[in-house]
């Protein structure tokens, strides 16, 4: 077999491409992984998002397991019967308005 593939020229060749795309897909995944990992790291040990020049973050894994944290500590609250929600909405977002906030 390895003296069929020695002697043709178009078998070799299409061993050797077979090969190439072989080690291009592992290195691709590979190279995935990689990214992948740095990223978390990255964001693991961010202290949260940047204010002012700093550029804008996809924001720290810490800091989304104390947001969850506050949205578990609010829907207990909220369970128990005890409404969060401001009940002076209305006046405020007029207020706000008359200031020139015409954003929502």
């Amino acid at each position: 077999m390895l003296e069929l593939i020695a002697d043709n020229a178009f078998l070799r060749l299409l061993l050797l491409a077979l090969l190439f795309a072989v080690v291009a897909v592992i290195a691709y995944f590979t190279s995935q992984v990689v990214v992948a990992r740095q990223m978390t790291r990255r964001r693991l040990l961010e202290e949260g998002p940047r204010v002012g020049g700093g550029a804008p973050t996809m924001g720290s894994l810490r800091t989304e397991r104390v947001e969850s944290a506050w949205l578990t500590l609010v829907n207990s609250i909220e369970k128990s019967g005890l409404s969060l929600v401001d009940s002076k909405d209305e006046a405020l977002r007029q207020k706000l308005a008359s200031a020139g906030f015409t954003a929502r």
